[in-house]
This record gives C-alpha cells, structure tokens and sequence, in this order.
C-alpha cells in the first residue's frame, strides 16, 4: 500500500492539517464572545450592562463652598472633557481640566460662585470614558454656596 515512510509521513500530516483546519472552524475560541467588537467613534450606544465607569467622589456635598472653587469630581476610569456631557444650574461661565490621569476633573467658575445661590453640576448619562463605558445613569451633585457671616 505504501512504498516508503516518507508517504506515510506526507499522509500523516495531511490528515493532521485536515483536523486542524476542522478544529479552527468548528470550535470557537475561549472567551472570544466576552470581548465586544470595536464601534467607530461617535456611534456608540450606553451598554444595558452595569458599566465600569462611575463618579466616585466629589467635594460638592459640601456647605462650606468656597466662592472661587475650585472642586473636583472623580471618576473611576480616565476620560477626555469632550466625552463628558454636563451642564451647571444656574448656568454661570466655567473653567474645565482633566488632570494627567484623565480621572479628576476640576470645575472652577469664570469668575465665582454667587453667596446664597443652590448649585446643580449634572453629569449626564452620556458621558463615557476613554475605554466606551457610559455613565449608567446621571449623576446630580448639589452644593450651596453659603452668604458672608462677617468676621
């Protein structure tokens, strides 16, 4: 049937590309439905999941604001200021950083907060962080920026 090793061995390897090949195609890789593919940038949707990306801490609970700021929010992953969509109620000028690490943002007024006036920062739910993960839910931070009490 077969003359020499060397065919054995070229059939041998035939059937053992053929099993390989097979494998490949029929068996799916761990984890490989884990992974979610990539989305173009703009197009991406929140995900129904419990998201990874949270504001963690905030110094805007506070009754002893200060009229000059500045106050931080924190957040448990890095993003740019252009994914975070938030607004100020009422709305005065303001100034936005991020710093190195992209998780604190520092929010000081253009010029100050007025005494006596109850503040709204809302974070809202479309802010995400560099990795895609959405905010999963807004996020409303309230502070009052107390009267002078004199001296």
């Amino acid at each position: 049937m077969f003359k020499n090793k060397t065919n054995l061995l070229i059939i041998a390897l035939a059937i053992l590309i053929v099993v390989i090949v097979i494998l490949q195609i029929f068996v799916p890789k761990k984890n490989s439905a884990d992974k979610p593919s990539p989305s173009p940038v703009g197009t991406t949707t929140p995900n129904k999941t419990q998201s990874s990306f949270l504001v963690v801490e905030n110094n805007l609970n506070s009754e002893q604001i200060n009229i000059t700021g500045p106050y931080y929010v924190t957040f448990s992953e890095p993003t740019a200021i252009s994914y975070l969509n938030f607004s100020i109620i009422p709305q005065i000028p303001i100034n936005t950083t991020l710093d190195s690490s992209g998780t604190v943002l520092t929010i000081t007024p253009a010029q100050t907060w007025s005494f006596g006036t109850e503040y709204q920062l809302i974070i809202k739910r479309g802010s995400r962080s560099l990795k895609g993960e959405f905010l999963d839910e807004e996020k409303v931070l309230k502070f009052k920026v107390l009267g002078y009490g004199g001296i």
